[in-house]
């Protein structure tokens, strides 16, 4: 089998591997909640490990940033880009804390095999709670390199000033050194407290004290959305344009209405395959275009199911439906007792039109299986629940899948 178009594998998205980072010259990692034992370290920094997990465990923490030898950062959350601007702020917040420029930083977002589980990307919350976390981890990354040009440049840590990734002695620029040139080809493990349960919503990170917001001079900024040139001019990489070796392309046959059985189905046409699980139908081809006609054309019969309301009844069924849980989130003052003592009274019914929060088209996603290994591109807001799903679906370990996030 062929694919359609050529593998495209750019670099945003490539297989980042701590091993393969070492050898691609150096960097300072820091790790968040691993005894310094782990990775071989002694108290003093002098010896190195020679290789790093290839898989994180959500609950331990792995690494959230590496400093390059050539100054750029690369940065690890387990959030997503949806549209919002979460990379360019994310963006902001690292280079603030370490005092680099923003244009020297790399966002790795939504990547099960590289970035800890801080929860779904929902609710407007990213910024709000991934953001403490890896402004906590930068600062922790300021002060490991900081001690470590101290150790350099023979002078106490409080002497020493950050600028543009460049740390210098105050009042004698001539001894400087860059963040780049301190780790050379050199990793450093540096631990921090972890407060909470050490993954999603409630982790919560402790170790060096944050700039006070009055000394930000990246973070509270405008900078141009770092998403926005690439989807302009058409070279932002979407789940789309991602092809693996003897790919497939299928599609799903769905039911016509909720509660609909699936009784029969015909013969695929133009070369495709189907797929029955139980209720499950689809077909899969070697060209999309294929497997597009073969779920149009192909003969299915389902049971009938009238369970929906009418559209004229929606609202009616929607007042009448009984809620599976009143909860009240404040209460303030009586209310039946201000409407029972109001000189006038007004009363209205109001209806807005039934909006779905879902996508506006197709959802689409990527799966290559090899040696019992499984890797899914999704356009998912959770990737961590999304492995875990599949860990259920495949009956298979968790460590055995990644899910890669990528915009659909």
């Amino acid at each position: 089998m062929t694919t359609e178009g050529p593998e495209i594998t750019p670099t945003e998205h490539r297989r980042f591997t701590r091993s393969a980072f070492l050898k691609g010259g150096g960097a300072l990692i820091v790790v968040i909640g691993l005894p310094a034992a782990v990775w071989g370290f002694s108290r003093d920094g002098a010896e190195v490990p020679t290789s790093w997990p290839e898989t994180l465990d959500p609950s331990s923490l792995d690494s959230w940033l590496a400093i390059r030898s050539d100054g750029t950062v690369t940065a690890f959350t387990g959030k997503t880009e949806l549209g919002q601007g979460n990379r360019t702020a994310l963006s902001q917040i690292v280079a603030e804390e370490l005092d680099v420029p923003f244009d020297r930083i790399e966002m790795v977002m939504g990547d099960t095999a590289t970035c800890v589980d801080q929860g779904s990307t929902v609710g407007s919350r990213t910024i709000a709670l991934a953001g403490p976390q890896l402004r906590q981890a930068a600062a922790e990354g300021r002060r490991a390199l900081l001690a470590l040009a101290a150790t350099h440049l023979d002078v106490p840590a409080g002497r020493l000033r950050v600028e543009d990734g460049v740390v210098e002695v105050t009042g004698d620029a001539s001894r400087r050194v860059s963040y780049g040139d301190l780790v050379g080809d050199r990793l450093l493990g540096v631990t921090v407290p972890v407060k909470g349960d050490g993954a999603g919503f409630a982790l919560e990170l402790g170790g060096a004290e944050p700039k006070r917001a009055s000394e930000y001079t990246i973070v509270g900024r405008s900078v141009p959305r770092v998403d926005i040139p690439p989807k302009v001019t058409g070279e932002h990489y979407y789940i789309q344009d991602v092809r693996v070796p003897d790919m497939l392309h299928g599609r799903v046959i769905r039911p016509p209405a909720l509660g609909s059985q699936l009784l029969s189905h015909g013969e695929p046409s133009h070369g495709a395959r189907v797929v029955r699980r139980k209720n499950f139908l689809g077909v899969v081809a070697e060209r999309e275009w294929d497997a597009i006609r073969a779920a149009r054309d192909l003969e299915v019969k389902w049971s009938d199911w009238a369970g929906l309301p009418a559209m004229d009844e929606i609202y009616s069924y929607v007042r009448e439906t009984p809620s599976l849980e009143d909860k009240v989130v404040a209460s303030t003052g009586d209310a039946a007792k201000a409407l029972a003592s109001a000189s006038r009274r007004l009363e209205a019914s109001y209806t807005t039109a039934v909006q779905t929060h879902g996508s506006i088209g197709p959802s689409c996603a990527v799966a290559d299986w090899q040696d019992r290994r499984l890797v899914v591109w999704s356009g998912t807001q959770n990737p961590h629940w999304m492995r875990r799903d599949l860990a259920l679906l495949m009956a298979m370990p968790e460590d055995e899948i990644v899910v890669e996030r990528l915009e659909a």
